[in-house]
């Protein structure tokens, strides 16, 4: 049978059966939790009044959901793209001599992970940016094996979707570019496909950004109004309180001081609040009437440009703050620091209740808390599994980068360090833009897996060979 044929058929069948294990009238589909319904979109509405998300996806609904409006045909539609790039992947892997057990643990582990699935059920960006990093990489590993043009074009193609769909998935966008080094060809030509993917990705924004903002009423802040509650969540007073922005931003570092020393419980209770709370409490997305106003004031237009700046100012102005802030963060969310313990959920209850919050603040805060109750009994055993994947990622990743020093390098390893630099830097950006959250950890889970699986299958072959 045609392997390409194989890998269709399978992919069908397995995504018939994930849509049994989890529809909506099985057993298992409590376990997806909220599950956001499908609505009819329109062709390039991806803006409201100051923000746009990203096309690709409302592209993907406009012509998948939109022509029949029935959940289950688009819901099939995500799962079957979810595990048909996975199984080219996972043969792709095979190519590479990776043990096909580990493989099947790996599919194993992918498929039956709730919380990953859970994307396919759902209306959001994620059920076609995790089938297009899945794809990405499996033509990457193709790539660092025969390093054809044809496989970098198609690296380059799907670079410009997976920024189109999530711009968070910017990194990728660094690791494109230093696959122009693998390519066999002179130095002139290497300039040329260097510079490609970054020619590609402002071609193609200038395009998307005119074809979607024919409304000039509607502005794109959705950097800024993350950068600003950043800056907030992270600085101490502005001293040269020269402008509105400043005087905002003070106002809003003064609260989050108040709150900071009211704040009980144990140590992890008060990372909460500093990755997580902090953030949410001065961002566009969570309601805030103070931001909300500034960004939807015209006249705030030169300001809020303003704001990518100050937030670098307020960086070399105080960098070991930021540089501890964005260690803690990152690395707090493989404990899932977005949920707390019933001790500390009953020391917050009791900050709700507390007379010098505001309503916004108590409903900032009481939404995120609630959302730890179904997680008490499991939160201890979920964070052993987040340590456990940091820890084995890690040791994959200094293992490989051991194998290209000593210069016994195959594509694997070279793969490897490509695989492990993107899955932590795209979640270094979120966490730090925006705040830690388990979905940034379950979005690019199948990177962790990758990174996993290519260390266990060297450790298994060590084993063998000392067998």
């Amino acid at each position: 049978m045609n392997q390409n044929f194989k890998i269709f058929f399978n992919s069908i069948l397995i995504s018939i059966l994930i849509l049994t294990l989890y529809g909506q009238h099985s057993f298992f589909h409590k376990y997806l939790g909220q599950i956001s319904s499908f609505e009819v979109v329109q062709f390039l509405d991806v803006c409201n009044e100051v923000f746009c998300r990203g096309i690709i996806y409302n592209l993907f609904i406009f012509f998948f959901y939109n022509t029949l409006e029935n959940n289950l045909v688009i819901i099939f539609s995500q799962i079957f793209l979810f595990v048909f790039s996975t199984f080219i992947l996972m043969n792709q892997m095979s190519k590479n001599s990776v043990n096909n057990s580990l493989l099947y643990i790996f599919l194993f582990i992918i498929f039956l992970n709730p919380k990953v699935i859970k994307y396919f059920f759902n209306s959001g960006e994620e059920a076609i940016l995790i089938p297009l990093i899945i794809i990405y990489f499996a033509t990457v590993l193709k790539f660092l094996a025969d390093r054809s043009y044809v496989n970098y074009i198609i690296i380059n193609i799907l670079t410009v979707l997976l920024y189109l769909t999530k711009s968070g998935t910017a990194p990728i966008i660094l690791t494109t570019i230093l696959f122009s080094f693998f390519l066999n060809c002179n130095v002139k030509k290497k300039i040329i496909f260097f510079l490609l993917p970054i020619f590609l990705i402002i071609i193609f924004h200038q395009i998307t950004s005119s074809m979607i903002s024919s409304n000039k009423s509607k502005k794109n802040y959705y950097l800024h109004f993350h950068l600003l509650s950043s800056t907030i969540a992270k600085s101490n007073i502005i001293e040269k309180n020269n402008s509105d922005l400043d005087k905002l931003i003070n106002d809003k570092i003064y609260r989050k001081n108040i709150i900071r020393d009211q704040i009980g419980g144990d140590f992890q209770n008060k990372i909460f609040f500093k990755c997580v709370i902090f953030p949410a409490l001065n961002n566009y997305v969570y309601d805030d009437n103070a931001i909300k106003d500034f960004f939807e004031n015209e006249k705030n237009y030169n300001y809020i440009q303003n704001i990518p700046f100050i937030y670098l100012r307020n960086f070399l102005g105080d960098p070991i703050n930021f540089i501890y802030h964005y260690l803690t963060c990152t690395y707090s969310n493989f404990i899932f620091i977005e949920f707390i313990n019933q001790k500390n959920f009953k020391e917050n209850l009791e900050l709700i209740n507390n007379q010098n919050l505001t309503i916004h603040e108590k409903k900032v805060v009481n939404s995120f808390i609630i959302n730890s109750k179904p997680y008490f009994k499991f939160l201890f055993y979920a964070r052993i599994f987040g340590i456990f994947t940091f820890i084995l990622i890690h040791i994959s990743f200094f293992v490989s980068l051991r194998n290209i020093f000593i210069k016994k390098t195959d594509s694997l390893d070279v793969f490897n360090l490509f695989v492990f630099f993107t899955y932590m830097s795209i979640i270094f950006i979120h966490v730090d833009i925006v705040h830690s959250q388990s979905r940034w950890f379950f979005s690019y889970f199948p990177l962790a897996m990758i990174s996993s699986t290519i260390f266990l299958n060297k450790l298994l072959n060590l084993i063998t060979y000392r067998k």
